[in-house]
């Protein structure tokens, strides 16, 4: 129905469904990226975040109990 229509490209908001092939890009998109060589990772880490304190007022955590002995 595209090409009786002269239509080039069907998009919906997910994909396109048909296409002219003189707009596909895809291949020249890959070489260009896999000719730049890979990406450097981050040198900077996330900080771990501090542990949570209990509220003022709060009652104390009670201490581990000794495991029963068999």
């Amino acid at each position: 129905m595209a090409k009786e229509k002269g239509i080039d490209i069907i998009l919906t908001s997910q994909v396109a469904l048909t296409m002219n092939k003189d707009y596909d890009i895809s291949k020249d998109v890959i070489a260009k990226a896999d000719s730049a060589g890979p990406v450097a990772a981050p040198t900077t880490s996330a900080a771990k975040p501090p542990a949570a304190k209990p509220p003022a007022g709060a009652p104390a955590k009670p201490p581990a109990s000794p495991s029963p002995k068999p």
